[in-house]
């Protein structure tokens, strides 16, 4: 039976990987004198490996080189008082992740970038894949910068065609690793037929010199804001696929909290 072919999609390993539920930890970091950066994953993401992990287990997961791929999604968001970190767990890992809560749970004060913060406010919640309603418009919502690359290049601008295939990809390739059951999930890509006009976009740059301990610094440049959609015609596949942005993100350094996005 060929890939295209709507059996194909509508496949056990979709129905099983829709099945699922993400449980999703964040965490308040208070900073008494906040710096106001446009992005903080990549300032997080070394303070993790560096001071967060005690635990063997989570050691494991989080700081061995030879795992491709960990078995989680990372970003932040913030506001005027503070930053929110957000892990997200698939529910087949939930001694995983509680093993994370308890391990946060224990901590309270911590120095990131030169400056002594406080932790609080640890939650936990489920959150599950429900696909989207038929809707001509679509409002995606770049959460944390999304990092696309043409002829060495960053893109500026991200096509609905290449946000939903590097989705597909970020299923896919999180899957084979860690949830074999749903792998692999093959698409019609109907999307690539239907006619899409850009409606309005709210974009801006984000660069940053990640400093290393040795080593050059390592350039990450993404983008980040909204973009609204036009589609001719909504269906089955596209809502669904869409319904995955729950948990998986999109393009590269996601390792950085990157790729990250909403439907608005």
């Amino acid at each position: 039976m060929s890939p295209s072919s709507s059996s194909s999609f509508f496949s056990p390993s979709l129905s099983s990987l829709l099945s699922h539920s993400v449980i999703h930890v964040s965490f308040f970091i208070d900073f008494p004198s906040f710096s106001h950066l446009p992005y903080y994953g990549p300032v997080l993401r070394g303070w993790f490996g560096s001071h967060l992990f005690d635990s063997p287990s989570l050691h494991s997961v989080f700081c061995d080189p030879l795992i491709p791929f960990r078995p989680y999604f990372f970003y932040t968001t913030h506001n005027s008082s503070g930053i929110f970190a957000h892990f997200l767990f698939l529910d087949s890992f939930e001694d995983l992740a509680s093993e994370f809560v308890h391990v946060l749970s224990g901590i309270k004060h911590l120095h990131i970038a030169g400056k002594d913060a406080s932790l609080s406010h640890v939650q936990i919640r489920n959150d599950f894949f429900s696909p989207l309603s038929p809707s001509p418009f679509l409002r995606i919502r770049l959460i944390s910068p999304t990092s696309f690359y043409r002829s060495g290049k960053p893109c500026l601008f991200v096509d609905f065609s290449l946000l939903l295939d590097s989705l597909v990809r970020s299923v896919n390739r999180f899957n084979k690793f860690h949830l074999l059951s749903c792998y692999p999930i093959r698409w019609d890509r109907s999307w690539r037929n239907i006619p899409v006009t850009v409606e309005n976009y709210d974009l801006r740059l984000f660069s940053w010199n990640q400093h290393r301990r040795k080593g050059k610094p390592i350039r990450l440049e993404g983008i980040f804001g909204e973009i609204t959609y036009k589609l001719k015609k909504m269906n089955d596949e596209i809502g669904k696929l869409l319904s995955l942005a729950k948990f998986y993100q999109i393009g590269s350094k996601t390792s950085y909290g990157f790729g990250k996005f909403e439907i608005a």
